[in-house]
Protein backbone atom coordinates (compact mmCIF):
# COMPACT_ATOMS: atom_id res chain seq x y z
CA UNK A 1 0.00 0.00 0.00
CA UNK A 2 2.95 2.22 0.50
CA UNK A 3 1.03 4.07 2.87
CA UNK A 4 1.58 5.64 6.95
CA UNK A 5 -1.31 5.71 9.79
CA UNK A 6 -0.58 8.10 12.29
CA UNK A 7 -2.42 7.09 15.21
CA UNK A 8 -3.49 9.67 17.91
CA UNK A 9 -4.53 9.29 21.68
CA UNK A 10 -3.74 10.31 25.06
CA UNK A 11 -4.45 8.54 28.48
CA UNK A 12 -7.03 6.06 26.38
CA UNK A 13 -5.58 2.62 25.94
CA UNK A 14 -9.47 1.42 25.55
CA UNK A 15 -9.67 3.13 22.10
CA UNK A 16 -5.89 1.88 21.31
CA UNK A 17 -7.02 -1.50 21.78
CA UNK A 18 -10.55 -1.01 19.83
CA UNK A 19 -8.51 -0.05 17.13
CA UNK A 20 -5.45 -1.83 17.27
CA UNK A 21 -6.92 -4.93 15.46
CA UNK A 22 -8.64 -2.80 12.74
CA UNK A 23 -5.33 -1.06 11.95
CA UNK A 24 -3.39 -4.39 11.67
CA UNK A 25 -5.78 -5.66 9.07
CA UNK A 26 -5.60 -3.04 6.61
CA UNK A 27 -1.97 -3.93 5.43
CA UNK A 28 -0.80 -0.60 6.34
CA UNK A 29 2.97 -0.82 6.04
CA UNK A 30 3.64 1.69 8.93
CA UNK A 31 1.59 2.61 12.15
CA UNK A 32 2.72 5.43 14.19
CA UNK A 33 1.43 5.47 17.68
CA UNK A 34 2.07 9.28 18.74
CA UNK A 35 0.66 8.83 21.99
CA UNK A 36 0.36 10.77 25.26
CA UNK A 37 -0.06 9.66 28.88
CA UNK A 38 1.32 6.93 31.41
CA UNK A 39 3.05 3.61 30.01
CA UNK A 40 -0.22 1.22 29.28
CA UNK A 41 -0.84 2.36 25.71
CA UNK A 42 2.84 2.00 24.45
CA UNK A 43 3.18 -1.30 26.41
CA UNK A 44 0.23 -2.36 25.06
CA UNK A 45 1.51 -1.79 21.70
CA UNK A 46 4.93 -3.02 22.19
CA UNK A 47 3.84 -6.15 23.12
CA UNK A 48 2.23 -7.43 19.90
CA UNK A 49 6.24 -7.23 18.80
CA UNK A 50 4.88 -5.97 15.30
CA UNK A 51 7.52 -4.59 12.95
CA UNK A 52 4.78 -2.28 11.31
CA UNK A 53 4.04 -0.23 14.41
CA UNK A 54 6.42 2.65 16.08
CA UNK A 55 5.77 4.11 19.18
CA UNK A 56 6.38 7.72 19.46
CA UNK A 57 5.74 8.44 22.87
CA UNK A 58 5.76 11.42 25.46
CA UNK A 59 4.25 10.95 29.52
CA UNK A 60 3.43 14.40 29.97
CA UNK A 61 0.86 15.82 27.67
CA UNK A 62 1.31 18.67 25.25
CA UNK A 63 -1.37 18.61 22.99
CA UNK A 64 -1.85 16.44 19.67
CA UNK A 65 0.38 19.32 17.76
CA UNK A 66 3.34 18.30 19.40
CA UNK A 67 2.42 14.68 19.37
CA UNK A 68 2.03 15.02 15.59
CA UNK A 69 4.93 16.84 14.84
CA UNK A 70 7.07 14.29 16.79
CA UNK A 71 5.62 11.61 14.21
CA UNK A 72 6.11 13.95 11.45
CA UNK A 73 9.93 13.13 11.12
CA UNK A 74 8.98 9.00 11.22
CA UNK A 75 7.10 8.64 8.48
CA UNK A 76 8.37 6.59 5.56
CA UNK A 77 5.77 6.68 2.67
CA UNK A 78 4.12 8.69 0.21
CA UNK A 79 0.61 7.48 1.53
CA UNK A 80 -0.33 9.51 5.30
CA UNK A 81 -3.51 8.90 7.54
CA UNK A 82 -4.44 10.75 10.58
CA UNK A 83 -6.86 9.41 12.27
CA UNK A 84 -7.80 9.65 16.03
CA UNK A 85 -7.99 6.71 18.26
CA UNK A 86 -11.53 7.60 19.60
CA UNK A 87 -13.50 6.77 16.25
CA UNK A 88 -14.09 3.03 14.64
CA UNK A 89 -14.10 1.90 10.79
CA UNK A 90 -13.62 -0.79 8.55
CA UNK A 91 -10.28 -1.79 7.98
CA UNK A 92 -11.11 -1.49 3.91
CA UNK A 93 -11.27 1.81 4.07
CA UNK A 94 -7.67 2.58 3.71
CA UNK A 95 -7.71 0.57 0.47
CA UNK A 96 -10.76 2.64 -1.01
CA UNK A 97 -9.28 5.64 -0.53
CA UNK A 98 -6.11 5.01 -1.97
CA UNK A 99 -8.39 3.39 -5.14
CA UNK A 100 -10.19 6.54 -5.60
CA UNK A 101 -7.24 8.90 -4.57
CA UNK A 102 -5.94 9.84 -8.37
CA UNK A 103 -4.26 13.26 -8.55
CA UNK A 104 -5.83 14.72 -4.86
CA UNK A 105 -3.59 15.52 -2.17
CA UNK A 106 -6.19 15.38 0.43
CA UNK A 107 -9.25 13.58 1.64
CA UNK A 108 -11.88 13.74 4.18
CA UNK A 109 -14.16 11.00 4.90
CA UNK A 110 -18.21 11.19 6.28
CA UNK A 111 -18.40 10.72 10.19
CA UNK A 112 -21.75 8.97 11.98
CA UNK A 113 -21.74 8.24 15.34
CA UNK A 114 -21.63 4.59 17.11
CA UNK A 115 -24.66 5.78 19.27
CA UNK A 116 -27.82 8.02 18.33
CA UNK A 117 -29.61 7.53 21.46
CA UNK A 118 -30.85 10.57 23.63
CA UNK A 119 -31.48 13.74 23.05
CA UNK A 120 -27.70 15.30 23.67
CA UNK A 121 -26.83 12.69 20.68
CA UNK A 122 -29.64 13.82 18.63
CA UNK A 123 -28.05 16.94 18.62
CA UNK A 124 -24.94 15.71 18.11
CA UNK A 125 -26.02 13.66 15.24
CA UNK A 126 -27.34 16.38 13.86
CA UNK A 127 -24.18 18.42 13.88
CA UNK A 128 -22.61 15.34 11.79
CA UNK A 129 -25.30 15.47 9.10
CA UNK A 130 -24.52 19.37 8.58
CA UNK A 131 -21.03 18.88 8.39
CA UNK A 132 -22.06 16.09 5.56
CA UNK A 133 -23.94 18.39 3.61
CA UNK A 134 -21.44 21.42 4.46
CA UNK A 135 -18.57 19.59 2.92
CA UNK A 136 -20.51 18.22 0.04
CA UNK A 137 -21.56 21.87 -0.72
CA UNK A 138 -18.29 22.92 -0.23
CA UNK A 139 -16.83 20.89 -2.87
CA UNK A 140 -19.26 22.12 -5.35
CA UNK A 141 -18.78 25.48 -4.71
CA UNK A 142 -14.99 25.34 -5.04
CA UNK A 143 -14.57 26.42 -0.57
CA UNK A 144 -11.68 24.70 1.12
CA UNK A 145 -12.53 21.35 2.58
CA UNK A 146 -11.38 20.51 6.06
CA UNK A 147 -12.44 18.21 8.97
CA UNK A 148 -11.16 15.54 11.10
CA UNK A 149 -11.27 12.51 12.79
CA UNK A 150 -9.85 10.80 9.44
CA UNK A 151 -7.76 12.22 6.95
CA UNK A 152 -5.60 11.14 3.85
CA UNK A 153 -3.12 13.37 2.69
CA UNK A 154 0.24 13.21 0.63
CA UNK A 155 3.31 13.29 2.23
CA UNK A 156 4.76 15.94 0.92
CA UNK A 157 1.70 18.20 1.83
CA UNK A 158 2.31 17.48 5.61
CA UNK A 159 4.34 20.17 7.31
CA UNK A 160 5.30 20.90 11.08
CA UNK A 161 2.08 22.45 12.66
CA UNK A 162 1.91 25.71 15.23
CA UNK A 163 0.57 25.37 18.15
CA UNK A 164 -3.15 25.01 17.43
CA UNK A 165 -6.56 23.75 18.47
CA UNK A 166 -7.77 22.35 15.71
CA UNK A 167 -4.91 20.68 14.02
CA UNK A 168 -6.95 18.72 11.62
CA UNK A 169 -8.89 21.47 10.30
CA UNK A 170 -4.87 23.59 10.17
CA UNK A 171 -3.17 20.72 8.57
CA UNK A 172 -6.37 20.60 5.26
CA UNK A 173 -5.74 24.40 4.75
CA UNK A 174 -2.42 24.68 4.49
CA UNK A 175 -2.24 21.41 2.48
CA UNK A 176 -4.56 22.80 -0.06
CA UNK A 177 -2.82 26.29 0.11
CA UNK A 178 0.22 24.65 -0.85
CA UNK A 179 -1.16 22.90 -3.80
CA UNK A 180 -3.40 19.63 -2.85
CA UNK A 181 -6.82 19.10 -4.46
CA UNK A 182 -8.87 18.12 -2.11
CA UNK A 183 -11.82 15.69 -2.69
CA UNK A 184 -14.88 14.53 0.19
CA UNK A 185 -15.74 10.97 0.10
CA UNK A 186 -19.34 11.41 1.48
CA UNK A 187 -19.55 7.19 1.45
CA UNK A 188 -17.00 6.55 2.96
CA UNK A 189 -18.12 6.40 6.83
CA UNK A 190 -15.93 6.56 10.31
CA UNK A 191 -18.23 5.88 13.19
CA UNK A 192 -17.12 8.20 16.27
CA UNK A 193 -18.11 8.80 19.77
CA UNK A 194 -19.84 12.02 20.88
CA UNK A 195 -20.72 13.72 24.38
CA UNK A 196 -23.55 12.14 25.81
CA UNK A 197 -24.23 15.56 28.36
CA UNK A 198 -25.16 19.18 27.37
CA UNK A 199 -22.12 20.05 29.80
CA UNK A 200 -19.48 17.91 27.49
CA UNK A 201 -21.50 18.75 24.12
CA UNK A 202 -21.18 22.99 25.06
CA UNK A 203 -17.39 22.22 26.03
CA UNK A 204 -16.56 20.68 22.53
CA UNK A 205 -18.20 23.09 21.09
CA UNK A 206 -16.67 25.91 22.56
CA UNK A 207 -13.01 24.49 21.67
CA UNK A 208 -13.70 23.77 18.00
CA UNK A 209 -15.03 27.36 17.72
CA UNK A 210 -12.19 28.45 19.97
CA UNK A 211 -9.91 26.60 17.27
CA UNK A 212 -11.44 27.93 14.60
CA UNK A 213 -10.82 31.56 15.85
CA UNK A 214 -7.36 30.75 16.47
CA UNK A 215 -6.47 29.40 12.85
CA UNK A 216 -8.30 32.77 10.98
CA UNK A 217 -5.67 34.69 13.34
CA UNK A 218 -2.77 32.53 11.82
CA UNK A 219 -3.60 31.31 8.13
CA UNK A 220 -7.40 31.94 7.23
CA UNK A 221 -10.81 31.47 9.25
CA UNK A 222 -11.95 27.85 8.22
CA UNK A 223 -15.15 27.55 6.24
CA UNK A 224 -18.18 26.63 8.50
CA UNK A 225 -21.76 27.02 9.36
CA UNK A 226 -21.79 28.82 12.56
CA UNK A 227 -18.81 31.58 10.24
CA UNK A 228 -21.07 31.83 7.49
CA UNK A 229 -24.37 33.13 8.61
CA UNK A 230 -22.92 36.65 8.18
CA UNK A 231 -20.63 36.65 5.03
CA UNK A 232 -22.69 33.82 3.56
CA UNK A 233 -26.34 34.09 4.34
CA UNK A 234 -27.38 32.55 1.21
CA UNK A 235 -24.90 29.07 1.85
CA UNK A 236 -25.65 28.98 5.32
CA UNK A 237 -29.73 28.75 4.40
CA UNK A 238 -28.98 26.22 1.07
CA UNK A 239 -26.71 23.63 4.10
CA UNK A 240 -29.97 24.22 6.57
CA UNK A 241 -32.66 22.96 3.56
CA UNK A 242 -31.19 20.73 2.53
CA UNK A 243 -30.32 19.00 6.44
CA UNK A 244 -34.03 19.42 6.95
CA UNK A 245 -34.94 17.62 3.31
CA UNK A 246 -32.83 14.97 4.63
CA UNK A 247 -34.46 14.11 8.12
CA UNK A 248 -38.00 17.14 8.58
CA UNK A 249 -37.67 15.71 12.35
CA UNK A 250 -34.65 17.77 12.68
CA UNK A 251 -36.57 20.91 12.87
CA UNK A 252 -37.57 19.97 16.30
CA UNK A 253 -33.91 19.63 17.76
CA UNK A 254 -32.34 22.85 15.62
CA UNK A 255 -33.22 25.57 18.18
CA UNK A 256 -31.33 23.38 20.38
CA UNK A 257 -28.49 23.01 18.37
CA UNK A 258 -28.84 27.19 17.74
CA UNK A 259 -28.70 27.77 21.29
CA UNK A 260 -25.69 25.50 22.12
CA UNK A 261 -23.70 27.17 19.62
CA UNK A 262 -24.42 30.71 20.32
CA UNK A 263 -22.71 29.98 23.98
CA UNK A 264 -20.11 28.01 22.88
CA UNK A 265 -18.88 30.52 20.22
CA UNK A 266 -19.86 33.49 22.74
CA UNK A 267 -17.51 31.43 25.74
CA UNK A 268 -14.87 30.76 22.60
CA UNK A 269 -14.29 34.51 21.82
CA UNK A 270 -14.16 35.09 25.79
CA UNK A 271 -11.39 32.82 25.89
CA UNK A 272 -9.56 34.27 23.35
CA UNK A 273 -10.20 37.92 24.93
CA UNK A 274 -9.17 36.52 28.05
CA UNK A 275 -6.38 34.43 26.70
CA UNK A 276 -7.67 31.19 27.71
CA UNK A 277 -5.70 28.81 26.48
CA UNK A 278 -7.45 25.52 25.44
CA UNK A 279 -4.82 23.71 23.93
CA UNK A 280 -5.10 20.57 26.44
CA UNK A 281 -8.75 20.17 26.82
CA UNK A 282 -10.43 18.51 29.95
CA UNK A 283 -11.35 15.06 28.21
CA UNK A 284 -14.98 14.72 27.91
CA UNK A 285 -17.66 11.62 28.35
CA UNK A 286 -19.14 10.25 25.13
CA UNK A 287 -21.20 7.82 24.48
CA UNK A 288 -18.45 5.10 24.88
CA UNK A 289 -19.31 4.84 28.78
Amino acid sequence: MNSTAIVFSNNDLSSVQRIYPILHKSALDQIIWAVDGDRSIPDFILSHNSKTDIVSYSQIRLGKSNAYNRALKLIENENVFLVSADITFDSSIFQAILERIEDHGLAITNVTQVRQNGLIRKVGCLLWCIRDIQLRYFSENGIPIHGGEFLYIKRKFLERLPEVVNDDAYQCLIAQKNGAKGVYFGDLDVKNFVPSTLTDLIQQRRRINYGHIQIGKKLEKPSSVSFMVLNNTGGTLAIFKKTLKRNKRWALIFPILILIEIIAKLSAYIDVMTSHDQILWKNIETSKS
